[in-house]
This record gives structure tokens, sequence and C-alpha cells, in this order.
């Protein structure tokens, strides 16, 4: 794609049954901050009909920065979902994503635990205290379809310990939850291990 108007032109896209999108933060220096959040809003908006959607960091980063005042985006059909998200950063919509998925049964987040270059060399800031409850109260994909949850690259770091609490306290159908921790450590292994 040339530009960020290229990804407003993906729509009516009704027959993707799966789609695997990581654009977002790299073009910010090109189109602006804003422009290019907004972009890939529009281009999630243009998907709504997949069943599985895989969002990666760079989406998920540069949704976080998206305009508040856009209409909320809707996914009936989505029933997998996963999230490659890099330490806390782009973790700030998940709720709000969650939503938006009100069929889900699946969710999958896999943590890459690199530093975030991409997000220091536009002096864009994470946000370790992540959650961001949804104001209308738990997503109704946790309190009634979401059955599975695979957790990938977590560590004994309070994100991650929320997240997991989190979704423990409000999966009310949860049949099964893999978490895989991240090359850790004996001590920090057993450190992860005493929160449960």
């Amino acid at each position: 794609m040339e530009s960020p108007s290229d990804l407003g032109e993906l729509k009516n896209l009704s027959s993707l049954v799966r789609a695997d999108i990581d654009v977002g933060l790299s073009c910010i220096e090109d189109y602006g901050l804003e422009q290019r959040t907004n972009q890939v809003y529009e281009l999630l908006k243009g998907i709504s009909n997949v069943e599985y959607l895989t969002l990666g960091s760079r989406t998920m980063g540069a949704l976080a920065y998206a305009d508040d005042n856009n209409v909320p985006l809707l996914f009936p059909n989505i029933t997998r979902l996963e999230l490659r998200v890099h330490n806390s950063f782009c973790w700030k919509r998940l709720t709000y994503l969650l939503s938006c998925m009100p069929n889900l049964e699946n969710l999958v987040v896999d943590v890459r635990t690199k530093k975030d270059v991409e997000l220091d060399s536009h002096g864009l800031t994470a946000e370790p205290n992540w959650i961001e409850p949804d104001p209308e109260g738990t997503p109704t994909c946790l309190l009634l379809y979401i059955k599975e949850i695979g957790l990938t690259g977590f560590t004994s770091k309070i994100y991650h310990l929320n997240l997991i609490k989190y979704l423990l306290e409000n999966a009310k159908v949860l049949i099964k939850m893999a978490i895989s921790t991240c090359n850790l450590a004996v001590e920090e292994e057993v450190e992860f291990l005493r929160h449960y």
C-alpha cells in the first residue's frame, strides 16, 4: 500500500473469513499519528465479517492512539481472536475489542518480549497498567462465550498477572486456559507460580 488512504479502500470484504493485520505505527513519521491510526481503524471496519482475526502489535499500537470518537467497531462473526503484543504496549484497547466481538469463543494473546524500538523511535510511551475497563461492563463474550484462552510469552510482570486475573475473574464459561511463560529463570517461574 502506498499511502494511508489505500487502507480505506479495503471496504466491503464480506466474503473474507480470515484476516491477519499488522499495519500501523511504522508509517507515523510519513503520515502522522492521528491520520494513520484512524486509517487502521477504517481498515478494521471494512473486514468486520471475518470469523478469525489476528492483530499484530503495530495494529494494536495504532488502535491505542486512534480517536476515541470513532464509531464503535462490531465483529459479530468472530469466534477466534489472536493478538500479538510487545510487552505492555498495545493492550490499551483489549477490553474495547472484546466488547466488539460478542460471539468470541477463543482468545490468544501472544506477548513478544522485546524492547519496543518502534514505539520508542516515535516518542510514544507504553502504558504498564493497561487494563481499561469497558464502561458498559464486562464484555459479553467473556460472560457467555469464551471457552478457551491461550496466553504465550507471559512473565511475572504485574501487567501480565493483572491480565490473567481479569480473564479468570470474568470468563464465566471458560473451559481451558493455557499459559506459556517466556523462558523464565527458575526464580522467575517460582515467582510467577506463586500468584496462582
